[in-house]
This record gives structure tokens, C-alpha cells and sequence, in this order.
């Protein structure tokens, strides 16, 4: 018969110590002596090979259909582990069992990352909006003189940023390599100013600009 419920004996004792099912009669039980896939058993074979000893082999029930092995497998592991057979099935179980667990493990942390991370984009997102809020349009003639931009806006900008950072304005003038002079005007919407001192407030504050070149024909 090919479809078989075959038991590992030990020897020495007696005591079945795995059951397990075939569909290719003896083949089957017989790779476990080699090397089985569970290593609670290639420890117990181990064993008795160092006393010059190999687990004897019976089988336990011959079945007529495949189908049947399943059923039959559990059945026979009940009723040993009730005779009190100290069968190595149960390690199997409580290894796919600690599996299960740290795969549930992994998962959950997935999901803990997951969220963590959601949180950064939408702190992401808001920061973004924030800097749109804070886009200064400027007009320029030319690369050197800005003929027109929006004065209160950005002075105005200017001004809050300043005083986000506790600085007067003659050491934010220092910071930016300007005169306390010139960042006062900005501030109150001076209409023209240079490229070169729109560039130096802005990076100091880290305000965002867009410029735009206006041609006149």
C-alpha cells in the first residue's frame, strides 16, 4: 500500500516518538533517517545513532485513499499521546504555532511603521501647505534691478519671520549682510529694491520666492 499512517519506534523503549503519513509507502518514513523536517526528530535519531541504533518503522494503518491520511494521521497521534507515547509531533505544532506568532508579530509592526509613517507625510503635506501659504511672486525687469514685486507681502513676511526668530532687526540686518536701514524699508514696502538684498532676506529667513521676468517691448 502507498498510502500509509507509519509510526517511528525507539528501540531501546519501545515508545513511538513520531507518527506520520505517506503517500508513497515506505519511501516516505524511511527519509527521516537521513533527514527529517522536523529537528526535534533529527535529535532523538541523532541519539540513537550514537548508540549504533535506527528508529524501527510501523506502520500503523493502511489506507485506501489519500484523502483519508489527514483524518487518520490525527486519530493515531491522539491515541499515542494518550497511551502515553512521547511523540515529537507536538514540537512540530508548537514550532508552526511559534511561526504563526512571530509572523502576527511582524505584521503588527508592519502596521505600527505604517501608521508612523502616514503621520510623517501628513506632517509632510502640512508643511508643504505652509509653504505655499508663504510663495512670494516677484516681478523683475532684469537680473539686477527688481522694477516691481509685492511690497506689503513680502514685507510683511519678512517682518513675521523676523520676530518668529527673537531678532531685532538690526541683528537680522547683521545676518543677512545688510543695512538696518534697508531691511527697515522692506519691511514697510519699499516698491524697488536690488535682486542681490531680496535674495539675502529671503535665504536668511528661509522665505521661498518665484520670479518672474516681465518684457517689455
Amino acid at each position: 500500500m502507498k498510502n500509509i499512517i507509519y509510526g517511528l519506534r525507539d528501540p531501546r523503549t519501545d515508545d513511538y516518538w513520531y507518527v506520520g503519513k505517506s503517500t508513497q509507502g515506505m519511501t516516505r518514513p524511511r527519509s527521516h533517517i537521513n533527514q527529517s523536517h522536523n529537528e526535534a526528530v533529527n535529535e532523538w535519531i541523532s541519539g540513537l545513532k550514537e548508540d549504533n541504533l535506527l528508529p524501527l518503522i510501523d506502520v500503523l494503518e493502511n489506507c485506501n485513499n489519500w484523502s483519508q491520511l489527514l483524518d487518520k494521521e490525527k486519530f493515531w497521534i491522539a491515541k499515542l499521546l494518550k497511551e502515553g507515547h512521547p511523540l515529537l509531533n507536538i514540537y512540530e505544532a508548537e514550532n508552526i504555532f511559534s511561526q504563526r506568532e512571530k509572523i502576527k508579530e511582524l505584521k503588527n509592526e508592519l502596521k505600527r511603521k505604517e501608521n508612523l509613517l502616514r503621520i510623517k507625510i501628513e506632517q509632510i503635506d502640512q508643511k508643504i501647505d505652509e509653504w505655499k501659504e508663504r510663495e512670494i511672486f516677484i516681478e523683475m525687469e532684469n537680473a539686477g534691478q527688481i522694477k516691481k514685486y509685492v511690497p506689503k507681502r513680502f514685507g510683511k513676511e519678512v517682518k513675521c519671520q523676523r520676530k518668529k526668530r527673537k531678532l531685532s532687526r538690526n541683528k537680522f540686518a547683521k545676518i543677512a549682510g545688510l543695512g538696518k536701514t534697508v531691511v527697515f524699508d522692506i519691511e514697510h514696502g519699499k516698491p524697488t529694491c536690488r535682486t542681490e538684498t531680496i535674495l539675502r532676506v529671503a535665504e536668511a529667513l528661509n522665505i521661498r520666492l518665484f520670479f518672474m521676468i516681465q518684457n517689455d517691448l
